[in-house]
């Protein structure tokens, strides 16, 4: 045998293991690798919504302990339930002050509880009789009361004198009393 043709051999008898090799131990190894990979960039995408939920969290912990000693203020919105005499005389005093004549509506018997059942929603009416100037100082110091009132409309009409007739529909909350 000559000397090219062992060699040609020999060349042949290589690659044909070089091939062998790369196809059952090099491209196995690969695609382990980059199955691998792929699980290390799910875990760090995993990680990272994970620290963000953790940064949220920790974010809202600290809302809620800001938050929490304003209780009391949120607390002053809501007409507590037995004491809705107050909030009334309230809106009496104001009226008197402005020299209005005020007819009010509070729909104790109709009010409305939402899924949570902490606080019902009560229907107001107000219907007054006052020159303009009264009226507009009446349902500005309304709006500076410390309850929330969610006004639904207003009617304002002229009666053909200098009074006017005011009729606002609203809600008002109402918080059960609770026992602390």
């Amino acid at each position: 045998m000559s000397i090219l043709k062992k060699m040609a051999m020999l060349t042949s008898g290589v690659v044909v293991i070089m091939s062998v090799m790369t196809y059952f131990i090099i491209l196995p190894t690969i695609q382990d690798i980059q199955g691998i990979n792929d699980s290390i960039q799910r875990e760090r995408i995993d990680l990272e919504k994970k620290y963000l939920r953790g940064q949220l969290l920790n974010k809202t912990i600290d809302d809620f302990d800001r938050v929490k000693d304003r209780k009391g203020l949120l607390m002053t919105a809501f007409i507590i339930e037995g004491e809705e005499l107050a909030f009334i005389t309230q809106l009496e005093q104001i009226a008197e002050q402005n020299q209005v004549t005020q007819s009010l509506k509070l729909a104790t018997e109709e009010r409305r509880q939402p899924s949570n059942r902490t606080y019902s929603v009560l229907p107001l009416t107000i219907e007054l009789t006052a020159p303009f100037t009264q009226t507009v100082n009446y349902l500005h110091d309304v709006e500076t009361l410390p309850f929330y009132i969610n006004t639904g409309s207003i009617s304002i009409s002229n009666n053909g004198s200098d009074q006017l007739n005011t009729t606002m529909t609203a809600t008002v909350y109402m918080l059960q009393k609770t026992t602390e």
